[in-house]
């Protein structure tokens, strides 16, 4: 029996009115890991969309190699500095230990935003992936090191981690030759592994391990650049610290195109950036919220 795919409406999105008396730590903390010499503005770009998404405290850990570029120009983020590889400008080994005690404080966990390929990083991986014990999000140089795992070390279906590769890096993970139905494969993958799959493309699949698949059909081809991948991590990683993984999966998906689709509108396919995507997120929010006040969807 074929998968029904469900396409995501904006009644799918679930943005309820916050209480009066809540405190920052009930919209969660989330610690971001990456970034390398060459690559500083992955984990910018993720922090600054996880914030816009309503992330209570966010974290980012860097290394030191490039502290002081990005401390400086993240106003609203805790930047931490970890030992580097002088050779690599990454993670050193003797990072690995620190950011792990650092992650036992935070509820969500980004991990491989311009982290790099070095050894030492796949070391980081690893080892996040199998003692963090929140919810995770995969991207980036965090799947080119997942992809070189051995998976039998580790129980990932138990857990609640979600991969959001592009089709190169799908191809990568599941070490396959070729993707024929974007949405049969990413559904096979999420089955196969027990990992929420977010399959980016024209169309972006999400494929939940029961079975349930859902399409994005927003964006537009002016989100084909260097640095989108990071802010829709940022996004998910931002509602991932105050709903379920899987709510925050739609709504990352869904308001990032949307977003997408909004920056192209003003800007144009050509010339708008992923920092023009993080700048209207706050609209298509709002804009969602006002429609479910006036009853414009059901929710």
């Amino acid at each position: 029996m074929e998968s029904v795919i469900h396409t995501i409406e904006e009644q799918d999105i679930h943005l309820p009115v916050r209480r009066s008396d809540t405190h920052k730590t009930d919209y969660g903390r989330v610690l971001i890991v990456g970034g390398c010499v060459g690559y500083a503005g992955a984990v910018k770009m993720a922090a600054s969309a996880c914030l816009r998404a309503g992330s209570g405290l966010v974290y980012v850990a860097v290394p030191d190699s490039i502290y002081a570029p990005v401390a400086s120009s993240m106003t609203e983020s805790m930047v931490l500095p970890f030992p580097s590889d002088p050779e690599n400008g990454g993670f050193a080994s003797g990072a690995v230990e620190r950011i792990r005690k650092k992650a036992e404080i935070c509820d969500v966990l980004i991990l491989g935003p311009g982290l790099g390929r070095s050894d030492s990083c796949q070391e980081l991986v690893e080892d996040l992936l199998k003692t963090f014990p929140g919810k995770i999000i995969l991207d980036a140089d965090g799947l080119y090191a997942f992809s070189r795992m051995d998976r039998s070390s580790g129980d990932f279906a138990s857990r609640e981690i979600v991969v959001t590769p592009h089709h190169g890096e799908f191809m990568r993970i599941s070490r396959s030759n070729g993707i024929t139905d974007p949405a049969k494969d990413a559904k096979n993958f999420a089955d196969g592994t027990g990992l929420i799959t977010v399959l980016k493309g024209p169309d972006t699949v999400i494929a939940f391990p029961d079975g349930r698949v859902y399409l994005s059909r927003k964006g537009n081809p002016g989100m084909a650049t260097g640095g989108s991948g990071d802010v829709l991590a940022g996004l998910i990683g931002g509602f991932a610290a105050q709903f379920s993984l899987e709510q925050a999966v739609i709504n990352g998906v869904f308001i990032h195109g949307t977003a997408g689709d909004l920056a192209a509108e003003e800007l144009s396919e050509y010339s708008m950036l992923p920092t023009d995507i993080i700048s209207k997120v706050p609209l298509v929010i709002k804009q969602i919220l006002n429609n479910k006040r006036e009853g414009k969807n059901n929710e």
